[in-house]
C-alpha cells in the first residue's frame, strides 16, 4: 500500500493543494479548535513554524514512508494551506 501511495500520490500531495477533507461527524465536536483572536492564532502559528525549523528529526509518513526534510516541509505547507482555507474574516 505504501509503495502504491508513493507511486501514485506523493508528488501530487507535495506540490498541489490538499482537498478540503471530509465533513466531521457531530460527535467530533470536542476535536474542533476553539475560536481564537487573530493575535493568538498568529502567535501559535509562529511558534509552530519555529518548532518545525528547530526540530529536524521526523518520523516516517504513514503513507509515503521516509521523506526528506524538504519533502516534509512541502507537505506541511500544503497541510497548513488547507487549514488556512477555513479561516474566516472577523465579523464587523
Amino acid at each position: 500500500m505504501r509503495f502504491m501511495a508513493k507511486l501514485l500520490f506523493k508528488k501530487k500531495f507535495l506540490t498541489k493543494p490538499l482537498p478540503a477533507g471530509f465533513q466531521a461527524p457531530a460527535s467530533a465536536g470536542s476535536l474542533m479548535p476553539e475560536e481564537v483572536t487573530t493575535e493568538k492564532g498568529l502567535a501559535e502559528m509562529q511558534a509552530a513554524i519555529a518548532r518545525c525549523k528547530n526540530e529536524t528529526g521526523r518520523v516516517n509518513h504513514p503513507f509515503f514512508g521516509n521523506l526528506t526534510l524538504a519533502e516534509w516541509e512541502m507537505f506541511q505547507l500544503r497541510h497548513a494551506e488547507m487549514h488556512l482555507s477555513f479561516v474566516l474574516p472577523p465579523e464587523a
